[in-house]
């Protein structure tokens, strides 16, 4: 064996150099990984206030990255079909959720409400409200006369009916089918009409 060989041989028993071409590889690894950037996941976040019964629009979206450790709860790319009915409101910046989707056709019927007293300023677009019912009969000091039309009437739009008639605030409702009868009756009522928000005091 050679003079040279047993030299080498001899450095490679070396702790201390196998410890330095250790970290030279720990080095190597680590700036491949930052060079790579954290892994992350395209989710769609809504655009614009997306309301029930309408199909999605991917011009009203956007994908952003987000964990994957937290992706799973939220719609990507590949998951919009064969479910692309919104079933729940989802606000302007807010994640799509997977809950918020399905196959099936949700909408409900649209009515205008005239108003009797202002909505809620806090209520927005796309929040879910109760309707009311009010006998004018009830404001004059007889007996009262107030009934819940709904509890799932969503905000389309509003008007504070700017307009010739100046007929005063009113309410495009998105309700569900199935009450749609009693409200339209209820309209052809001298009857006055309120929405409410709910939640916890």
């Amino acid at each position: 064996m050679s003079t040279s060989f047993r030299r080498l041989a001899s450095r490679w028993r070396d702790p201390r150099l196998a410890v330095g071409v250790l970290l030279i590889a720990l080095s190597a690894a680590g700036g491949g990984m930052l060079l790579s950037g954290p892994q992350t996941t395209p989710v769609y976040q809504a655009q614009s206030t997306l309301l029930p019964g309408g199909k999605i629009d991917t011009s009203e979206l956007i994908l952003v990255d987000i964990d994957p450790a937290l992706a799973g709860s939220y719609v990507g790319p590949k998951d919009i079909e064969g479910k692309n009915i919104i079933a729940a409101t989802v606000h302007k910046g807010e994640l799509l959720s997977k809950s918020s989707l399905r196959s099936t056709d949700v909408s409900g019927t649209r009515v205008v409400i005239p108003l009797g007293a202002p909505v809620p300023s806090q209520a927005e677009i796309g929040d879910t409200l109760s309707l009311w019912r009010v006998d004018k009969s009830s404001v004059s000091g007889d007996e009262a006369g107030i009934s819940l039309l709904s509890e799932h009437a969503v905000l389309v739009s509003l008007s504070n009916g700017d307009g010739v008639l100046n007929t005063g605030q009113s309410a495009e409702l998105l309700v569900p089918k199935a009450q749609a009868s009693e409200i339209l009756t209820a309209l052809g009522t001298d009857s006055l009409f309120v929405v409410t928000t709910g939640g916890e005091l």
